[in-house]
């Protein structure tokens, strides 16, 4: 019941710090997520819940990839087309 904010709002955005990375989700969310910056990974998911804010003229994406031998969905903000 509070607020998540995960970088600051306007400026540039960093697609690698911070970095969350959770052995389920990265990010589990059930009130305020703001995702401003960096980069969030999780085995099953990298975001269960939504998103309230991101940075302006951007937009999430997700891919997955292997870290060491274990497969991640990674979510990270990329300029909106």
């Amino acid at each position: 019941a509070g607020t998540l904010r995960i970088g600051t709002e306007g400026g540039g955005v960093s697609t690698s710090i911070p970095e969350l990375r959770g052995a389920t989700y990265g990010v589990t969310n059930t009130s305020t997520f703001r995702f401003y910056d960096g980069i969030i990974r999780g085995r099953s998911g990298a975001i269960s819940g939504s998103i309230s804010a991101i940075e302006p003229n951007y937009q999430k994406t997700e891919i997955q990839e292997t870290i060491n031998s274990l497969r991640y969905y990674s979510a990270y903000l990329v300029p909106a087309v």
